[in-house]
């Protein structure tokens, strides 16, 4: 069965895109689980997606940008660089975007970079917040941790040549701790030896200052006489 509806656009709708839906329902005769007599309502929802004419607006923000690093036990080993951040539709036209996670450390050192997932459609007004992690990040104390997110039009036809990107940027201490207590302690063990063979050489020296005046007291010699 084919049924016509109609759809009014307000005069004072915004430009752009606009998205909508249609519910229809099917009620049937059907029984519950104690075989009773009931009606079955089976509904499905199609979506509808409308534009109004007018200036047409795209563009993506990115909020809400946030690093952290997770490293390894292994004073020689890698760790995993995540980044956790919103995307909102800043526009008025339905977009998805493409996505790229770089991590490097300072002067661009141990550089790696991760094509993500193309990010769902995202209607106008709505945010997107999602999470990615990069694994085989060296810890070399500091790392910036930098995203960009290309805008890709979903609606047939559109093209958007001079739509530039949206960009996030962070720094992120990567410390190797395993490594650091390793060295504390060698820094430790060190400076123990050091103390320990100053007193050792502190006693020594108090030992043979009181055997000299033990002899020169046997020989009847006070300080200060020779």
């Amino acid at each position: 069965m084919d049924v016509p509806f109609t759809m009014t656009v307000p005069s004072n709708a915004e430009s752009g895109d606009h998205t909508g839906g249609i519910v229809t329902s099917y009620i049937a005769p059907g029984q519950d689980d104690d075989g009773q007599p009931v009606k079955l309502d089976r509904r499905l929802g199609s979506r509808v997606q409308v534009r109004v004419d007018g200036e047409l607006r795209p563009g993506l923000s990115i909020t809400d940008f946030q690093t952290s690093y997770d490293g390894t036990a292994n004073p020689a080993g890698k760790g995993d660089m995540t980044v956790t951040y919103t995307v909102t539709n800043t526009g008025n036209v339905r977009m998805s975007a493409l996505q790229t996670f770089k991590v490097a450390g300072p002067f661009g050192l141990s550089g790696k970079t991760a094509d993500l997932n193309l990010m769902p459609e995202l209607l106008p007004g709505n945010s997107l917040t999602m999470s990615s992690t990069l694994s085989g990040v060296w810890p070399i104390l500091r790392n910036s941790a930098d995203l960009e997110v290309r805008p890709v039009p979903t609606r047939p036809g559109d093209n958007f040549p001079a739509l530039k990107s949206a960009k996030a940027s962070s720094g992120q201490w990567t410390i190797p701790w395993t490594l650091v207590f390793l060295l504390l302690l060698g820094a430790a063990g060190t400076s123990g030896t050091i103390l320990a063979r100053r007193e050792l050489q502190r006693r020594e020296a108090a030992r043979v200052d009181e055997a000299v005046q033990a002899t020169l007291a046997a020989h009847g010699v006070t300080e200060g006489q020779s």
